[in-house]
């Protein structure tokens, strides 16, 4: 039942805020660009042996047999003949649909199993976020005299949060309670951080320095096997709270705590408690006097219990908790500069010129575009992170300050640098191959690709689809092939149909974050699944652009 320890150190901690959601993935066929111009079962055989009527046999001992046959009969086959008499349909017939109605029966209690089964639920993965800080500054205070500084250092981000783990948790000396800790620990600084800086308290979450002891060495390793991982919900962070023993009721068998209206039994949770120097806070009287604790989020003792006596993993855990509408992130193997990368669906299309919606709110074209270029110049101009980042830095910028996209239009381009203040604007309507018209100025989707190249620094003219292939198939390989990994600045091409360009990869989801430029979304970022074509019947490549982004003939100097 595990060793009893001291509580009398109370934790508590008052959590977080928000970070992306995920979209169903679908091939799109809007989104072209302008080189789109150009057994039988067989039957039983004891039909022919019951089919009489045992009452009208005069030898009582053939009778008796027969009898005594039927009772070895199973009792599904004995239906099918009381069916075929009532009926008088074949009995192969009668067969074939108990056979079905057995199988359909068998697949809902399957299905049953799976979605109900146990109440117990790994938590969804998916969504990116992009670590800001990669290390932490710890403020220490001190409590008794009004949280007054007593000093501060600096820690890895994943050592800072073994350290939360281990001031908050660690006691309990538990894998998957320390991992889930982990999860929230590290959203909840994401949330609340200022500069990469953060206070350790009770009033935030609480720090301390790790020991060589087994417990810190298990926090350590619980913050490592969830390197990046936050919860998030809406596309945010979010900020679970979380506390100690929030107790609400008591009988004779159970404690309940306010999270989930979980129940624990007594004799677990009072074999961990040392007799002698039980904590003053570990009482149940009530919801109304929680003593302490706040009873939101997520039940330390709580999860030590779904841990260790019923074997919950730290994603059940959460899920037992916060439910389904809360997410792990995945693990984005981002590998270019850092990138804020999320999906940005979620945001109102541009639908007046974009020099005059940025002057109405305050900014500029001119801050708009000077931001993409000190971005690209910041990362790398010349470079395939230079490529990323402006197209990048083009999708954030009007969604992180305003929640809005560029729209999309039929060869839509722009062969300069920065974007043009007539995007968004009313134009000439142009309608696609597909029969659909678009009003407002923006890219298409090889016209959006060619401008993000040239924009991070390279020399490149307007290519449409046909052109990325013929210039850049040589090397590439087919999207559906598992030996196909596309990097951040590679594209996903179609070529009839439609270009993406790769900023991010989740190898272990499966799953790339694309920026495109679409019929039926206009310029986003989002997930795009990694062996998954981009048009129905069209065979898509992965582009494999080291060739041409490590060629320094094709950096501009001038940029």
């Amino acid at each position: 039942m595990g060793k009893k320890v001291d509580l009398n150190k109370k934790h508590s901690n008052y959590n977080i805020h928000i970070n992306n959601n995920n979209y169903p993935i679908t091939s799109e066929t809007e989104e072209n660009s302008q080189d789109d111009e150009n057994s039988s079962l067989q039957s039983y055989t004891y039909e022919n042996s019951f089919n009489g009527n045992i009452d009208n046999i005069d030898d009582k001992e053939e009778k008796k047999e027969k009898k005594g046959i039927l009772k070895r009969i199973p009792s599904w086959l004995k239906t099918a003949f009381i069916i075929k008499k009532i009926l008088n349909l074949p009995i192969s017939l009668i067969l074939f649909v108990i056979f079905l109605v057995l199988l359909f029966i068998f697949f809902i209690i399957l299905i049953i199993t799976i979605f109900l089964g146990n109440n117990r639920k790994n938590i969804a993965m998916g969504g990116y976020y992009s670590m800001k800080c990669s290390e932490v500054t710890v403020i220490f205070t001190d409590k008794a005299n009004g949280y007054q500084v007593t000093g501060s250092n600096t820690y890895p981000l994943e050592e800072y949060v073994a350290g939360v783990v281990a001031g908050e948790v660690g006691y309990f000396g538990d894998l998957e309670v320390d991992k889930a800790f982990a999860v929230a620990a590290r959203s909840y600084f994401l949330a609340h951080e200022e500069n990469c800086t953060i206070e350790s308290s009770d009033r935030k979450q609480v720090f301390r320095d790790l020991t060589n002891t087994k417990n810190d060495k298990l926090a350590l390793q619980a913050a490592e096997e969830t390197q990046g991982k936050v919860l998030l919900s809406n596309n945010e962070l979010f900020s679970s709270q979380y506390d100690a023993f929030a107790c609400i009721a008591k009988d004779s068998s159970y404690y309940t705590v306010s999270q989930a209206n979980q129940k624990i039994p007594v004799s677990w949770v009072e074999s961990k408690l040392n007799p002698s120097s039980t904590p003053s806070w570990f009482i149940c009287n009530g919801k109304e006097n929680l003593r302490n604790h706040h009873g939101n989020g997520m039940s330390q003792f709580g999860a030590w219990y779904l841990s260790e006596e019923l074997d919950y993993t730290y994603d059940e855990i959460i899920n037992f908790y916060l439910g389904d509408d809360i997410l792990i992130s995945s693990d984005a193997l981002l590998s270019i500069a850092g990138l804020d990368v999320k999906n940005t669906t979620n945001s109102e299309i541009l639908t007046i010129r974009l020099d005059e919606f940025l002057k109405q709110r305050g900014s500029s074209l001119e801050q708009l575009n000077g931001f993409i270029h000190g971005s690209v110049v910041e990362n790398g101009a010349g470079t395939r992170e230079g490529v990323v980042t402006a197209a990048v830095s083009l999708v954030n910028y009007l969604y992180d300050n305003y929640r809005f996209r560029l729209p999309y239009y039929w060869g839509g381009e722009y062969q300069s640098y920065g974007v043009s203040g007539g995007f968004g604007g009313r134009t000439t309507p142009k309608t696609s191959t597909y029969g659909t018209t678009y009003n407002y100025s923006g890219f298409d989707c090889s016209g959006f690709v060619s401008w993000a190249i040239k924009n991070g620094g390279y020399k490149i003219g307007r290519n449409t689809t046909v052109g990325f292939h013929d210039k850049f198939s040589g090397n590439s390989c087919n999207i559906t092939s598992y030996d196909c990994i596309g990097k951040p600045g590679d594209l996903i091409n179609s070529r009839n149909s439609h270009v993406q360009m790769i900023v991010a990869v989740d190898q272990k989801a499966g799953k790339y974050m694309v920026v495109e430029a679409t019929g039926s979304l206009g310029l986003v970022m989002r997930e795009w699944n990694m062996h998954i074509g981009n048009t129905a019947g069209e065979q898509t490549l992965i582009l494999n652009m080291d060739e041409f982004y490590n060629n320094p003939s094709n950096v501009d100097q001038n940029y």
